[in-house]
């Protein structure tokens, strides 16, 4: 069988595998009207394939391809992509057509959205750019770090998707099973989640403010030095500038000027945080 892209043609149904498809598994229910739709007109859009050694892959049209298979049809009319398309091309792809043809459920869209700005290596907002939607991606990535068992019950509709940024906040996974259990049992609005979860970290950084000590030492000669460090003392300060000093003395002897020492104990400040 010969690949063209603008050419279309009739392969057994047998001959296709779905891909992971976004929009997850289709309702038999839903696609009855399209069924009828088939029987009575065709099919007016082929099948969006590729190929996998002997296999084709379908990239868009799971549900004509199973109303065909309602209707009794044994072959389906199907167009190939290009081969060169890549992982994230497919991705994205897939998240338009079904952005477009209706909203898909938030975990499934959150997974899409993950996978493209992973495939993509773009942030979130390049993301929104490739697939025409919001800014909202970000929060939908975001909650792809919840808990299989939390993205369940988004699923179920029993947790609000708006609920589940929220929840992705909480950085302590007692706490976030905790608000999750209020949030179904009613006790907690989205509101009042938002406000628990602002606390939290309002209280987070300034425990964290309050850990961190800074004290500048006023030497002769208009001289000072200034050190910060959490929980710092009298022995760890020593520690600390014992450390500095052994280093400049290495680096010294590699006749460096002072700006190149400074910016490169930055720049393996910044690598250690990463």
């Amino acid at each position: 069988m010969t690949k063209k892209n603008s050419t279309i043609e009739w392969v057994e149904i047998a001959q296709l595998d779905l891909s992971e498809n976004l929009r997850g598994d289709v309702d038999p229910v839903s696609i009855q009207p399209l069924v009828e739709s088939l029987r009575n007109v065709g099919m007016l859009q082929p099948i969006l394939v590729r190929k996998n050694e002997s296999r084709l892959i379908v990239e868009d049209g799971s549900r004509r391809l199973l109303a065909a298979k309602f209707a009794g049809w044994t072959q389906v009319p199907v167009r190939y992509v290009d081969e060169q398309e890549t992982a994230s091309h497919s991705v994205q792809r897939q998240l338009i057509a079904n952005q477009q043809r209706e909203a898909l459920p938030p975990t499934i869209l959150a997974k899409g959205v993950f996978e493209l700005m992973e495939g993509a290596k773009c942030t979130a907002k390049e993301a929104a750019a490739l697939i025409g939607m919001s800014t909202k991606v970000g929060k939908l990535s975001r909650m792809m770090r919840l808990p299989e068992e939390l993205l369940s019950l988004i699923d179920a509709g029993k947790i609000p998707a708006s609920c589940g940024y929220y929840l992705s906040r909480v950085e302590d996974s007692a706490k976030q099973a905790e608000l999750a259990s209020q949030i179904v049992a009613g006790k907690l609005t989205r509101d009042a989640l938002q406000r628990a979860v602002s606390a939290m970290s309002t209280t987070n950084l300034t425990k964290a403010k309050s850990a961190m000590r800074k004290t500048t030492l006023n030497l002769a000669g208009n001289q000072t030095v200034t050190v910060s460090a959490p929980g710092l003392n009298l022995a760890t300060m020593i520690s600390i500038l014992e450390g500095l000093l052994k280093r400049a003395k290495q680096e010294r002897k590699r006749n460096i000027e002072l700006d190149t020492f400074v910016n490169m104990l930055h720049d393996q400040s910044q690598k250690a945080k990463a």
